[in-house]
């Protein structure tokens, strides 16, 4: 007429001790997952750093002399000379600038293949409670 559950008394020690261990385990996991994401944080911060500190570096471009610039001056006067001069000095900004956004480009290419690793990874956390709460559902379905 009553059903009563009586643990074993001789291994109820033993389930406990599983249980702890498995709580421990559980919990060292999910520091590491905490320390993974902090660190991961760091890294991109350091690589944000690191990419701005390479687009405010110098420009390496060399100048064309004007012995160079004269054999494609129509005339060789001082008015060709200023003229070349803005020419060599917009184009040396122009490859500055081609430079910067190709380094950003690239910046940009690694920071969202790193940031989609950490996305994975959160979807695999997210499903795997998702999967938890569907069996501890279907575990409370069948109390009713």
């Amino acid at each position: 007429m009553f059903a009563v559950h009586v643990g074993n008394p001789f291994t109820s020690n033993s389930r406990r001790e599983e249980r702890d261990r498995k709580i421990m385990e559980n919990h060292q996991n999910e520091r590491a997952q905490r320390d993974a994401t902090r660190a991961a944080a760091w890294q991109s911060t350091a690589r944000q750093d690191e990419y701005k500190r390479g687009m405010q570096g110098g420009n390496t471009g060399g100048k064309s002399t004007l012995a160079d610039r004269a054999k494609y001056q129509f005339e060789a006067d001082s008015e060709d000379d200023e003229m070349e001069n803005e020419i060599d000095n917009n184009l040396d900004q122009l490859h500055g600038a081609a430079k910067r956004l190709n380094a950003l480009g690239r910046a940009m290419g690694q920071e969202v293949d790193t940031q989609n690793e950490h996305i994975d990874r959160i979807t695999r956390k997210t499903d795997k409670v998702d999967d938890q709460i569907a069996m501890n559902r279907a575990r409370l379905d069948r109390i009713h």
